[in-house]
């Protein structure tokens, strides 16, 4: 059957995995979670991915600045490049959570995401995974106080708008919903999307 498959899959990896400790794969990591969670192993599959996350994951390095392009050779432009950033890859904390929250346990997808608080709201895939698990954890007013403050400061990002506006709407802040969709700047929305939030807002 295919959960006895899933389960196959899963004792593989698992022996790959006591074989060779200290190999680090981001690859192989998502495997593991992602079997684990098929298999109904959502704690093991959330053990592997925060040992992931607080051990292994790295942001990675900013891109350097386009002024520096008149720079005579290659190691001042390393000298000129931004130094990488502290903390884990926030794709890779995304996904994971996104895996754990998907296999039913959205309160550990959050116990993934929030000790990421400070880069939460700056990028969009973890952004979108935290407001998703809050949902699904029934902490969505949580998850609206945050993107209220965010798109106050002007600062939210495309992907995050139709969780917002629906959001906004369930909670009866009508105005707010058509003042965020008057707001849509052109540069970033087809106009099937635009379309689609404001039948969203009516």
């Amino acid at each position: 059957t295919m959960q006895e498959h899933k389960q196959e899959a899963s004792e593989v990896l698992k022996e790959l995995r006591a074989k060779h400790p200290d190999y680090a794969s981001y690859k192989i990591t998502r495997l593991i979670v992602s079997s684990l969670v098929d298999s109904g192993e959502v704690d093991q599959g959330y053990e592997e991915a925060n040992k992931w996350i607080t051990k292994y994951s790295k942001a990675p390095a900013p891109a350097a600045n386009p002024s520096d392009k008149n720079l005579k050779d290659k190691n001042a432009a390393a000298q000129a490049a931004p130094a990488p950033l502290g903390g884990p890859n926030p794709k890779e904390v995304a996904d994971l959570a996104n895996i754990i929250n998907y296999g039913g346990r959205p309160e550990l997808a959050l116990q993934l995401i929030e000790p990421q608080h400070a880069i939460i709201t700056s990028d969009a895939d973890l952004f979108l995974a935290y407001v998703n698990a809050s949902i699904n954890a029934n902490k969505s007013d949580q998850a609206y106080e945050v993107l209220k403050a965010t798109y106050d400061q002007g600062k939210l990002q495309v992907p995050l708008y139709r969780p917002f506006i629906e959001l906004a709407m369930e909670r009866g802040e009508m105005e707010l919903a058509e003042r965020i969709v008057d707001s849509l700047d052109s540069r970033y929305f087809t106009e099937d999307e635009a379309i689609n939030l404001i039948e969203l807002a009516r």
